[in-house]
């Protein structure tokens, strides 16, 4: 059946307008981010981030005032993170938090070790999807190239969808922060059809000097959204050499074992995904595993999260000779 396609704008805020209060503009006076602080990712929401808020400021002046390094007032230009180190030296231990933001997190800050030696750890949350780091050293500095897609469903009528890229830094002595960022948007029409795609992105890069040489880091980070419907059901169908089915079995989305046993005559793994689209109906897409010999062999499902974003999750597949 030929597919009527969805129209896609991409609507970029280039200026963000000055907060009026009682209609008089408001200038606040907040911490401003420094241009030689590294662009190590993105913190993406679906709203603008409004760092600069009157309700805030006026409650603030009755408090005393925050310690910047580990809190952020609602003022702030820029929102520092929560560091959770749990008493561990091993990076892959630690969290990063904004607290009290509602959002995605995707960004990579670089630690140093009581060595000296550097580590660039990846931060994501559940909602960034094939993600992927790529880190390139050279003898001019590293290269770091971030990407990722992020699927979300729409709600009934709803015909647009925002998604706000807010960059986030570390600085030298490595606190992180985010500031604000544009906004890209995508405008579907009345067909709810699947994979209306927009891309957004970021980059930026710092210099230094090393053993009096100019070194300079970089840093790359593209996202796309995607539009998918909300997976209902799971059927995993292990087929036989002959395309029968050897068994079947029906699971909610995001609840499927960690790990899967075949049976020793399945030759592949059919895998079902039941959706609901906005308007009710029902769709269905399928995706096929065949037997391999090689000792990582997952199969990829999806399950909606609270927030309208699709996540994914990865179920290890054991083929028995």
């Amino acid at each position: 059946m030929k597919r009527k396609k969805s129209k896609l704008i991409i609507m970029i805020i280039l200026a963000l307008t000055l907060m009026l209060l009682n209609g008089c503009s408001l200038a606040v006076k907040g911490e401003e981010h420094d241009s030689q602080d590294k662009l190590i990712g993105v913190f993406i929401t679906d709203s603008y981030l409004d760092l600069l808020d009157s309700d805030s400021y006026s409650a603030a002046n009755h408090l005393p005032e925050p310690d910047s390094a580990t809190n952020s007032t609602g003022y702030d230009s820029l929102l520092y993170a929560v560091i959770n180190r749990h008493n561990s030296k091993d990076f892959s231990d630690w969290e990063i938090d904004f607290e009290g933001v509602k959002g995605l997190k995707f960004f990579a800050p670089k630690w140093k070790d009581e060595d000296g030696s550097t580590c660039t750890q990846a931060h994501y949350s559940d909602g960034i999807c094939d993600s992927r780091m790529d880190v390139l050293e050279s003898d001019e500095g590293t290269e770091t190239k971030l990407t990722a897609t992020v699927y979300t469903s729409l709600k009934p009528d709803e015909k647009e969808l925002f998604f706000y890229l807010n960059r986030v830094y570390q600085t030298d002595d490595g606190k992180i922060y985010l500031v604000s960022g544009n906004g890209n948007g995508i405008v579907t029409d009345t067909d709810y059809m699947e994979g209306d795609v927009m891309s957004s992105s970021a980059d930026g890069q710092t210099q230094y000097l090393e053993n009096q040489e100019i070194m300079t880091d970089k840093l790359s980070v593209t996202v796309q959204f995607a539009i998918m419907h909300e997976p209902v059901k799971i059927t995993l169908c292990q087929m036989d050499k002959d395309n029968k089915v050897i068994k079947q079995e029906d699971f909610l989305p995001g609840k499927l074992p960690e790990k899967l046993t075949a049976e020793k005559e399945t030759s592949y793994i059919l895998v079902e995904t039941e959706k609901k689209a906005p308007d009710g109906s029902r769709t269905s897409s399928r995706d096929m595993y065949e037997r391999t010999v090689d000792d990582d062999s997952f199969l990829q499902t999806f399950y909606a999260l609270d927030n309208k974003i699709i996540s994914t999750q990865h179920t290890e597949i054991v083929w028995v000779d």
